[in-house]
């Protein structure tokens, strides 16, 4: 499968789907959608290299993934109902 365009190209093959930006210093993106309401896109920012998890109906990234693995989450963290932040309030 391959699906191409001026500003991107998606290619399939078995389970792997790749997206590719066409310009050298375009992010990539992967959006979700409930009818035509954005929810949620995954995006590689071209400008850092990071790797990013959208919130649209909060407008700010959910998550970020810096090269080498560093991720920094906005908002409380919760692991088996236990907050594992200090400065979070978990229920």
């Amino acid at each position: 499968l391959t699906i191409d365009n001026s500003e991107s190209v998606f290619t399939g093959s078995g389970d792997f789907v790749r997206a590719n930006s066409n310009a050298s210093n375009a992010n990539c993106a992967f959006a979700l959608s409930n009818e035509t309401t954005l929810k949620w896109s995954m995006y590689n920012n071209a400008s850092n290299n990071s790797w990013n998890l959208y919130d649209h109906a909060g407008s700010a990234n959910a998550m970020t993934v810096t090269t080498g693995g560093s991720a920094t989450f906005n908002g409380s963290i919760a692991v088996n109902k236990k907050c594992i932040s200090a400065f979070c309030a978990c229920s």
